[in-house]
């Protein structure tokens, strides 16, 4: 039952990009997907869930060799992202594990809506609050798992990790100041400073928003593109 209810939701957020697309005049996602220069690119999608943005970069550059690194902490969900129909130039490497400002090991809470999981045992919105499962999953730096894995250098870097976005952003200082990443997508609290500070510290400037949230009539949450001003 979780499992429709999860690609149900990754439907409704296939949906709600192709709407976005028709209603935002401002900022363009797709184009800006599409317009990413090299002819190879690498993508990280740290906190993937069933996948939707993976599907959103390969239908947009059908033209171009991807590799896909894709995070998710709940392996199930993870799992399920081998049926997305990629094209046998776009390589999908799926990691069973979380990016965190540690290595090692941490708490992860499974809520009944997958996007709502997280390392953190309360959600941002109390109506997401319903733990069913708690399991040790293991963390990386992402500063670490490069070096590892001797990538060089990630065209577009996706963070969607329910409130710990700040702490991925701490586990890839190296990456930061050496301008090791072109363009970030973020999920954004307007109240968190520090995430905005860090970026722009590293010459980050915001390009675009998508997916606003808004709550009571106020800014609760947001998707920000990012982009290197001194990347070449």
């Amino acid at each position: 039952m979780d499992l429709f209810k999860n690609k149900l939701l990754y439907w409704i957020q296939l949906v709600k990009v192709s709407l976005s697309y028709i209603s935002n005049r401002d900022f363009n996602e797709r184009n800006l997907i599409k317009n990413i220069e090299n002819s190879s690119i690498c993508v990280f999608d740290i906190g993937s869930n069933m996948g939707s943005y993976i599907h959103l970069i390969s239908s947009s550059n059908l033209n171009k060799k991807i590799k896909f690194y894709s995070f998710e902490p709940n392996l199930s969900i993870l799992e399920a992202q081998n049926h997305i129909k990629l094209p046998s130039h776009h390589q999908l490497n799926l990691i069973n594990a979380g990016v965190s400002n540690i290595n090692g090991t941490r708490q992860f809470y499974k809520r009944s809506i997958s996007s709502q999981s997280s390392f953190l045992k309360n959600s941002r919105l109390n109506e997401f609050n319903n733990i069913k499962h708690t399991e040790l999953v293991k963390t990386f730096r992402l500063d670490d798992y490069l070096e590892d894995n001797q990538i060089k250098y990630i065209d577009l870097l996706k963070i969607d990790t329910e409130g710990l976005e700040y702490e991925v952003l701490q586990s890839m200082e190296n990456i930061l100041i050496n301008k090791k990443v072109g363009l970030i997508k973020i999920e954004i609290d307007p109240n968190e400073n520090r995430v905005l500070n860090l970026l722009h510290k590293n010459n980050y400037k915001l390009i675009g928003m998508t997916n606003t949230t808004y709550i009571e009539n106020k800014l609760f949450l947001f998707d920000g593109y990012f982009k290197n001003q001194t990347a070449t």
